[in-house]
């Protein structure tokens, strides 16, 4: 049973890290994209820009 329980604990835990880390990644860009204006970066498509 302590195996069970370890590797549940593993796996909250694991998920727990795994959605911090999502929630404090994607500001970086979005602060970007905010104050930088759209015509500040030519090479990328104006289509993906969107999708963030």
């Amino acid at each position: 049973m302590k195996s069970i329980r370890t590797r549940t604990i593993f796996l909250i835990m694991f998920l727990l890290i795994g959605s911090n880390l999502q929630r404090i990644i994607p500001p970086a860009p979005v602060r970007k994209y905010k104050f930088s204006p759209p015509n500040a970066n030519p090479s990328r498509r104006p289509g993906p820009s969107h999708t963030f």
